[in-house]
């Protein structure tokens, strides 16, 4: 659904249902849109309460704190632990598309008389695992795809338990057959 700035307002935003808002991949996000706010993965703090606060604020794509993948296959007290969900977490924004190509051409010192174009899109949630096992982080992937819109690899935490584990960062440095 195509919403222009004279069309609807911030505050109209609440007269439309969920039901019309599109459902788009992260991916699809970032390609289409002007603006996309993301609140990285955040050791303790990216649980549900968390998210749902931050969608409040205009963050339209979210992640899950690192969920350890092995753990998580394996453990129905750590599914319940490490993930929550509810249909309202995701917020609903009305974004502002990005321009086309070919309005970005010289003439940007002429303002654009084409009305600006906005769209009702449901915020999307990515869950972010921590293993260095392929049969755990694709098990624990396939438990949780109906309930995110991404799945994300931690290659990045540096603490040290997490190297000592062959998970994080220790993926950049370590050849795992």
């Amino acid at each position: 659904m195509a919403i222009t700035d004279t069309d609807e307002t911030q505050d109209s935003l609440s007269r439309l249902s969920m039901e019309d808002a599109e459902i788009l991949s992260p991916q699809q996000m970032l390609n289409e849109f002007e603006v996309v706010n993301i609140c990285a993965p955040m050791v303790r703090y990216s649980k549900l309460p968390f998210r749902q606060l931050v969608s409040e604020y205009e963050t339209h794509i979210t992640f899950t704190p690192m969920i350890l993948a092995q753990e998580f296959c394996l453990s129905a007290k750590a599914r319940d632990s490490d993930f929550s969900t509810n249909a309202a977490e995701r917020g609903i924004f009305l974004m502002q598309e990005s321009p086309s190509p070919s309005s970005s051409s010289s003439a940007a010192t002429i303002p654009d008389s084409h009305p600006v174009k906005k769209r009702k899109v449901r915020g999307s949630l990515v869950a972010q695992f921590g293993g260095h096992d392929p049969f755990y982080m694709g098990h624990a992937a396939a438990l949780i795809k109906k309930y995110v819109d991404g799945i994300d690899i931690n290659c990045g935490c540096p603490q040290q338990w997490a190297y000592k584990e062959g998970i994080g960062s220790a993926l950049l440095r370590k050849w795992i057959a």
